[in-house]
């Protein structure tokens, strides 16, 4: 988008907000379906601040006349008691811009306190729009990292994977190593997403040469894991087991990462045939794991499920069914763990004969890696359905 340039947030975003339509528009037809009385005053500050990011520095207090802008602060407050989102923050971020010194922090936190509230109310492509919009009013690389993973989170793919390459770049200007190898490791994540093994093996071994040269330790663990989820991939054991063996030294007793490499290791086992060991692990996970990320559940579930299949143990397969299909019901249909999770239940499925329920959730599968361009999934969904049709 920028030839051969690597733009900072600001550019980006200002960037984003030009073509036929209105910057933060896609946020209108959702907040008016949604019967949100807050819905101009919402759009109006996101244009406002959109424009005041474009502008330059010095150009920024000429922008709009200082009465406009207290009498929509008005209106705001007038509209909604100020001590509830997203009025407060509204409200805080005109009387900054208001101001003859704004402070970029304080719009930008405001803009994030509109997006969690968004995210809270089911309201996508708002929260999205004011965490893109914070992330060019911050102008750093930690602001653009969040944009990314709220992006990704969300089904966005290309969205996030253009703010982490722009987070990557913005670390790297600003010495800020932490974020860089977050980025990083986000950045070997899309790659893995996308089916791109050796491209993610080359991200992940970057961040680990930053990590060591920066001795970020606290990060060393979760490089690891994840160079040991793409040696898996690759199928290249000894990369899998040396990562495996190092992120656990690492990750230690208590590090919040550690039920999720217990996942990883546990599906290593199963793609390696050891069902009843894989089981043995996942069966705790998924009890008393995840209770706070049920995206994460949904996957453990399935995983579950398809250990149970291959160890025969039919009841519990049966269970863990059930309550993938109910969490299943409520989860949004742009999560990235839906797919793979679907194809997990549809291996398990077929392990026991259950060809129907396979051919429904790789139906499902093949759908919903299609809309989130998981490739590696559209591959194995596509190759089984074949098969299962072939015994129908």
């Amino acid at each position: 988008m920028f030839g051969h340039m690597t733009p900072s947030p600001r550019e980006s975003f200002a960037w984003s907000t030009r073509g036929p339509e209105p910057a933060g528009s896609s946020m209108l037809s959702e907040l008016v379906a949604a019967g949100e009385p807050m819905v101009y005053h919402l759009w109006q500050v996101f244009r406002i601040v959109a424009f005041w990011v474009a502008a330059e520095e010095d150009a920024r207090p000429r922008l709009y006349d200082t009465a406009d802008l207290e009498s929509l602060t008005f209106q705001i407050v007038e509209k909604q008691d100020v001590s509830d989102l997203p009025a407060c923050a509204l409200v805080t971020i005109i009387a900054e811009i208001s101001g003859a010194k704004p402070r970029d922090s304080t719009i930008a936190f405001a803009c994030l306190a509109v997006a969690e509230w968004a995210t809270g109310q089911q309201r996508v492509e708002t929260a999205l729009s004011y965490f893109a919009l914070a992330a060019g009013v911050a102008n750093d690389s930690r602001h653009a990292w969040t944009a990314g993973a709220m992006f990704r989170a969300r089904g966005h793919v290309r969205d996030a994977g253009t703010w982490f390459r722009i987070a990557h770049a913005a670390a790297t200007r600003e010495k800020d190593w932490p974020t860089k190898v977050r980025a990083l490791l986000s950045y070997a994540g899309m790659a893995l997403h996308h089916g791109r093994y050796q491209d993610a093996h080359r991200k992940l071994l970057n961040a680990l040469r930053v990590s060591r040269k920066k001795h970020l330790t606290e990060h060393r663990g979760e490089v690891h894991h994840d160079l040991f989820v793409v040696g898996a991939a690759m199928g290249n054991h000894s990369i899998a087991h040396a990562n495996a063996a190092a992120a656990s030294r690492h990750y230690g007793r208590k590090h919040p990462r550690l039920s999720r490499f217990a996942h990883d290791l546990a599906l290593y086992w199963i793609e390696r045939g050891d069902y009843p060991h894989a089981l043995t692990v996942l069966l705790p996970l998924v009890e008393h794991h995840f209770s706070d990320e049920p995206h994460l559940l949904l996957l453990a579930l399935s995983t579950a499920a398809r250990a149970a299949a291959g160890a025969r143990e039919r009841s519990t397969f049966d269970a863990l069914v059930v309550r993938f299909n109910n969490l299943r019901g409520t989860a949004p249909v742009e999560w990235p763990q839906l797919a793979p999770a679907l194809l997990h239940v549809a291996r398990g499925a077929i392990h026991l004969g259950e060809l129907s329920l396979a051919k429904e959730c790789l139906t499902e599968s093949l759908q919903s890696a299609t809309r989130t361009e998981q490739h590696d999934v559209v591959s194995s969904a596509e190759t089984l359905l074949r098969n299962v049709g072939s015994y129908a």
